[in-house]
């Protein structure tokens, strides 16, 4: 008898063992299945950011195109029949001026490409006075950045941009006024002048405008 009693403890001991396991068990797979559920909420929420990430490049890359194609300047620098190619030997290293310069760049070329094609007097002269007019805010903006940081050359910057807007402004009345024509030459001369301004006269005062914070 006493050896029932003792087997039969032990079949309890056993049965409250694997009762004990199936719990954990159960635990464990409820745990898991919180987890999965976790898991699946989390990859639903990062495939629904995935979606709307794509769909915003995708209306960049749009707005991207539609400009390049408004304007060709935009996503080479210039046209690939430009004279005066826009690149880092005619950047400064200071933002607004480069972008005024590149601008300018962008003016002279069109006229080149109108003298090319031989556009008529009407087609000529709002870009003559575009570059007349843009060139004076450029020369403004720079004199006056130049005059607020102690330029020490100052002086004979400003005589060279005297110069040259005297000398567009002569071409342009007598365009107007009939008495002379524009040629090649007259780009030539802007070509030449806008050049050599800024990789000669303009980059001299680059180091004085970075120092006083300029950028």
């Amino acid at each position: 008898m006493s050896e029932i009693a003792a087997a039969s403890k032990e079949q309890a001991a056993g049965v409250s063992q694997i009762a004990i396991g199936l719990s954990q068990i159960d635990q464990v797979t409820q745990q898991n299945s919180a987890y999965a559920e976790e898991t699946a909420a989390a990859a639903e929420e990062l495939t629904g950011q995935v979606k709307h990430l794509r769909e915003m490049v995708s209306k960049f890359r749009v707005a991207t195109s539609k400009q390049e194609e408004a304007d060709p300047h935009i996503s080479s620098g210039g046209l690939a029949s430009d004279p005066i190619k826009w690149g880092k030997e005619l950047m400064i290293g200071i933002n607004k001026i480069d972008s005024q310069h590149r601008r300018l760049v962008i003016l002279a070329n069109d006229l080149h490409h109108a003298l090319r094609e031989g556009q008529a007097s009407s087609a000529l002269q709002p870009i003559l006075e575009e570059l007349a007019d843009y060139t004076r805010t450029h020369f403004s903006y720079e004199e006056q950045l130049m005059q607020q940081s102690g330029y020490p050359d100052f002086t004979s910057h400003k005589a060279a941009h005297t110069k040259l807007i005297q000398k567009l402004e002569d071409i342009f009345q007598g365009f107007k006024a009939n008495r002379s024509g524009i040629g090649i030459e007259t780009f030539n001369f802007i070509k030449d002048w806008l050049t050599s301004h800024i990789m000669r006269t303009d980059k001299k005062y680059v180091s004085h405008l970075q120092s006083r914070g300029v950028v």
